[in-house]
Order: structure tokens, then sequence, then C-alpha cells
């Protein structure tokens, strides 16, 4: 571009640049840059996305049908592990639904560049660009596959829809990324530099890394798949993390009750040690989940809820302070937390906060949730995790397996509790 006078017709400009290595398919090769970069348009924008996305990573990821409620690599380095907490990449700023579409849309418009690209190469130049080419295809549609992956994982494990056909196209996908994982390890294979990660100074995947995913995948189509077609066999659950009884998880089983009848559960320190003065039940009151906090006065309390499963909501902190006469609105505070890092500018997150409906009754902080403002259905159950701030903070659940995230800090999945509605999960066709 040093070297030219005028810059105002691009589409003569990229035909100039294509020309240097496809001097007769020059129009061809500008054509389809034009649609790759129409693609990249829908690739979904936000800093979770950038940071913990599935771009550079999904070919490398195993798909867990049985969670693990692991987080997500990060993006710019190079991890031995990959995680199931699919929404840690878009938070509040994108539904998993709309990411879906994004990619699928992102892939389509890619492909559509793909087929008009010469596939003729006859020179190194040449062969690389159209691996690059294919390669980035390969990606694209590994990062769609897993996000709906995990999106209809939840919808599995929370009955929604039929088990079986819901469980058959996840297990197509399984299938799919299987074949991908060759043809990526092939083309890997070819061009050395596919794979490479500049900024995290290491390969993120490679033909033997490629072939052990594809292995695993199968493994999991002949143990994970063939347990859940047990699991619906019998009438069960088909996962049951989502019912809160995997081991280790800790569930509260809600009635339809008032909230002064609902039984409640103390906090505990880090070491066990029980905190008697902070405790929380909870109660279902029609369209309502009633959450009743009993803590001292001037106490912080930190709920982050988990109301669809993997995607973590912005943290609310409650502030108590002020006496027995002092108005609700000024007694109780609720602030939105790191609300820009969840995608929530300064009117969202007031709005995110107001969902929360506070209010003091029987001498205790209460909390209602409609269940329309955090897209819950029905019964469903949900996740949530409360801690009790300070120099020795308690918890509801105890935190174990610590990790320290930009966005989440100091974050635990294990510190999540299940909020169970008495009303079993079906088993297969979701009614």
């Amino acid at each position: 571009m040093a070297f030219l006078d005028s810059f105002d017709d691009k589409t003569a400009f990229l035909r100039q640049l294509a020309a240097i290595h496809w001097p007769e398919d020059a129009e061809r090769v500008a054509d389809a840059w034009a649609l790759f970069s129409e693609s990249y348009q829908h690739v979904p924008s936000c800093v979770a996305f950038e940071w913990y996305g599935p771009l550079n990573d999904a070919p490398a990821w195993k798909l867990f049908l049985q969670p693990v409620d692991l987080p997500l690599a990060k993006a710019w380095k190079a991890e031995d592990h990959n995680g199931d907490r699919f929404g840690e990449c878009l938070l509040h700023t994108f539904t998993p639904d709309e990411a879906c579409q994004l990619l699928d849309k992102l892939c389509q418009t890619w492909r559509q560049g793909l087929a008009l690209f010469p596939n003729n190469a006859a020179t190194p130049a040449q062969r690389a660009q159209q691996n690059t080419a294919r390669a980035l295809d390969l990606m694209f549609e590994s990062a769609r596959d897993a996000l709906v992956f995990y999106t209809l994982r939840n919808e599995l494990g929370l009955g929604r829809g039929d088990a079986y056909v819901l469980l058959s196209r996840l297990e197509a996908i399984v299938r799919r990324e299987i074949e991908l994982s060759g043809e990526l390890a092939e083309i890997c294979a070819q061009e050395p530099s596919i794979g490479y990660h500049a900024e995290a100074l290491a390969y993120k995947f490679f033909p033997e890394k490629l072939r052990w995913r594809a292995d695993q995948l199968t493994i999991a189509l002949t143990t994970d798949f063939a347990a859940v077609r047990q699991h619906l066999a019998a009438g069960l659950a088909p996962l049951e993390f989502f019912t809160g009884q995997a081991p280790d998880s800790h569930r509260y089983v809600i009635r339809t009750c008032r909230i002064e009848q609902a039984d409640w559960e103390p906090f505990s320190y880090e070491n066990g040690e029980i905190d008697e003065q902070t405790a929380v039940r909870f109660a279902c009151d029609g369209q309502d989940t009633i959450v009743q906090l009993r803590a001292p006065r001037q106490a912080r309390i930190r709920l982050q809820g988990e109301y669809t499963f993997f995607v973590p909501s912005a943290p609310i902190t409650f502030e108590i302070g002020g006496d027995e006469s002092t108005a609700d609105s000024e007694r109780f505070v609720s602030t939105c937390e790191s609300a820009l890092w969840y995608g929530l500018d300064g009117s969202a997150a007031e709005r995110e906060a107001g969902k929360y409906r506070l209010s003091h009754a029987g001498g205790h902080l209460t909390i209602r949730l409609a269940k329309a403002d955090f897209g819950l259905r029905a019964s469903e159950p949900f996740r949530v995790m409360l801690r009790r701030e300070g120099d020795r903070p308690s918890y509801w659940v105890r935190p174990d397996r610590v990790f320290s995230r930009l966005i989440f800090g100091r974050f635990s999945p294990a510190a999540y509790g299940f909020v169970i509605n008495n009303v079993p999960i079906s088993s297969a066709d979701g009614s």
C-alpha cells in the first residue's frame, strides 16, 4: 500500500494484491477475500469471547456430554485442558442461541468465499494460502459445533424436547468433529504454520493432538452416550448433573410455600466451621422464586446466579445497613459488580440489579426473582453462588477447585448450589 497513490478503489487494490501470487485468478481471489472479510463481521464480538471463545481452540476441545463444570481454556495461552462452561465466553452480551446463529453465518459466508478460491495451487505460496483458507473453514465449523453442542446439552439436561432426538443431534456433532479433526490434521501436516498461536508462543493444535482428540470423541460415543441411552431406557433423567444429584453437588429442593415455612441452611467458613449468623432459605411463590438471607447488620452478601446452565450472570452485591426504622430502599442496596466485563453498560447494569426485588420481611433480606426476568421456564432448576464478604468470608456452598480468571477473579464453579423445584426433570419426551 505504501507504493500506491490512491486507495479509492478497494476492489482494484485487492485484485492488484491478489495478482502477486495468483496472476491468472486475481479476480476470483479478490472476490473470495471480500467474502472472507464479510464473514468476520459475524464473529460474536465482546471481551469475553475474545478471551475465552472457541475460535482458536475448538478443534482440540473434547466435547463433554457428561458435565465436568470446568472453565474454558484461555484463548491467548496454550493450556493443557479445556472445560465445558461454554457461557464464560458469552455472559450477558449474547445468548447461546444468538452466538450459535452468528457463528453459523460466519461459517456459511466463509464457505462461500472458499468456493470461489482457486483449488489448483501450483506454488508454495498458493498452497499455503489455500491450506490456510481450508483450515480456517474447519476451525470456524468446529467453533460453531462446540457452542451448538453445549446449547443442545442444556436442552437435554433440562428435559426440553424429545431426549432421543436431542441425543442423536449431539451424537451427529461428535461424529462430524471426529471427521473434522482428521481433515484438519492432514492440512496441518502439509502446512506446519497452521495451529501456531503467536501470542501463546505455542501450537494450539497439531496433527498428533487432533488425532488424540478424535480418539477421545470416539471413546465418548461408546461410554458417555451409551450411558445416557441406558438412563433414558430406565426412565431416568438423562444427565443427573442438572438435577443437582451428581457427586459433590449441593442442592436445595424448594416447595410452593410461604418463605417462613422453608428450612434455613447455614453458611460455613472455608475451614468448614458453621457461620452461626448467616443462612439462606428458598421458596416458590407462583412465578417468583424467593431467596431470604439471615445476616448480621452491616453485612455484605454477594450473589452470582447461573440461570442458564454454564452461563454465569454478573454478580450482585447486597449491602445490609440501617435499622428497623430505615426504609427498605435505604436499608438494602444492590450493586451489579464488574458490569462492563460481563457485557452490561451503565443502564443495563442498573436494570440487571433491579431484577432482584428487595424487601425487609421478618427481619431478613428477602429477594424476589421473577422467573421470566431470568429466562427460567416453569419449574426448571438454576444455580446460585452466595458469599458473605469480609475478612473471613463464609459461603452457602464452600468453594473447591478454585481458578484465578480474568473477568471472574478467584472463581470456583463448585461453589454454586442447585435450586431445585420439587418437580422431576422429564426423562425422555420433555412433557
